[in-house]
């Protein structure tokens, strides 16, 4: 991407990972918790990031380790009673409006994720029970999918198409942003 995927540019004003934690914050998520890993730790020495106080952000030091580590780092690290939502950063742009429609429909369930004819999206929100699963599973090198399949799963419709992006390539970067 020539720029590691949190310090890509939303806006004039904002990164993705600016942009997200901005988004949560105005939704109401009282603890936000930002997993990065050491690339991210030096190149926010040479451009910081401007993160409110309520970000916490917590180091991988096993990226090969996969998503579920870092989820498992980003539970542990969890002291709020607040439901977990899970988010990628090379998906931006999340809403105020999807994470109001995940916890209004957040019942009867361990999980709910956001779909989009018929194809889940970000982000994940998960009950704190999944949390302390998570947090119990002794491995660290597991598919998260393969995990998640073993709990009970609620599709929420939304009528936004930008949950099942993900920001993989220049190319798609610059189709979305026009850079």
């Amino acid at each position: 991407m020539g720029v590691y995927k949190p310090f890509l540019q939303f806006d004039s004003s904002h990164t993705f990972l600016e942009q997200i934690v901005d988004i949560y914050q105005t939704a109401g998520v009282d603890e936000i918790i930002v997993v990065v890993n050491t690339m991210f730790a030096k190149e926010n020495l040479r451009q910081p990031l401007n993160l409110p106080d309520n970000a916490k952000l917590i180091l991988n030091e096993h990226p090969e380790f996969e998503r579920f580590y870092s989820l498992k780092l980003a539970v542990n690290a969890k002291t709020s009673s607040f439901p977990f939502f899970l988010q990628n950063v090379d998906n931006p742009f999340v809403s105020k409006k999807i994470l109001n429609e995940l916890m209004a429909n957040f019942i009867d369930c361990d999980y709910c994720v956001p779909c989009f004819n018929g194809q889940g999206g970000h982000p994940v929100l998960l009950k704190n029970i999944l949390c302390d699963k998570i947090k119990s599973e002794p491995s660290n090198q597991i598919k998260l999918n393969g995990f998640l399949q073993n709990f009970k799963r609620k599709n929420i419709n939304v009528d936004n198409s930008e949950i099942l992006i993900n920001l993989n390539t220049p190319e798609i970067y610059k189709e979305m942003f026009g850079k």
